[in-house]
């Protein structure tokens, strides 16, 4: 097999869902995680099991986790703070901005973890059975977040790997929901708006 070939078949994407829990590429790789909502969601028993395509999906988030942020915020504040200090706005140079900007980028850091980001990390993590496990289908795992959150489920982020990934085992369930619902009304203050141009 060529090497373009090995390449291709390790971010190949499957549109049948043959490459489930049941396939049995999978079948012993799998275990359930938790249950939530009658539906049954799975993990891999080692993240070095995860096919590449999710896993590079999984990286990505957790990068994004350990900044409080995703790219796409980090450049938007860079690109607020450059336009504060060349001149560009009708105020010219504004330091206040620069400030307020990295006020706002410190207050993220500072932060135990990023709810939007641990909820869309925990998604590629937990699977149910229907997924194909060699890729990641957003607009189905942004469903199953939105379930999750309807049903107020925090327990799977107790289980292992997210356990570890939070450092959660001195928090209770309750107190662990009071912080994801006042911390979503904080992230959305702490987003930096586009300063006039």
């Amino acid at each position: 097999m060529k090497f373009t070939d090995k390449v291709k078949s390790v971010f190949r994407k499957k549109t049948s869902d043959k490459f489930n829990v049941y396939h049995p590429e999978f079948e012993q790789a799998v275990e359930p995680a938790f249950k939530s909502e009658g539906i049954q969601y799975y993990r891999f028993q080692s993240e070095a099991q995860m096919p590449m395509g999710r896993y590079m999906v999984m990286q990505t988030l957790l990068h994004a986790q350990d900044l409080r942020m995703d790219h796409e915020l980090l450049m938007g504040y860079i690109l607020n703070m450059k336009k504060a200090v060349n001149g560009s706005l009708k105020t010219g140079i504004n330091l206040t901005e620069v400030i307020r900007i990295l006020t706002q980028m410190e207050s993220r850091m500072v932060q135990a973890f990023e709810v939007g980001t641990t909820y869309a990390l925990a998604s590629v993590i937990y699977f149910d059975d229907t997924e194909d496990l060699y890729s990641y289908d957003k607009e189905h795992n942004k469903k199953k977040v939105a379930a999750w959150k309807e049903a107020r489920m925090v327990d799977f982020f107790y289980t292992r790997p997210m356990k570890e990934l939070l450092g959660l085992s001195d928090t209770s369930p309750q107190d662990l929901q009071q912080y994801i619902d006042q911390q979503s009304e904080l992230m959305a203050t702490l987003t930096s708006e586009t300063p006039e141009s």
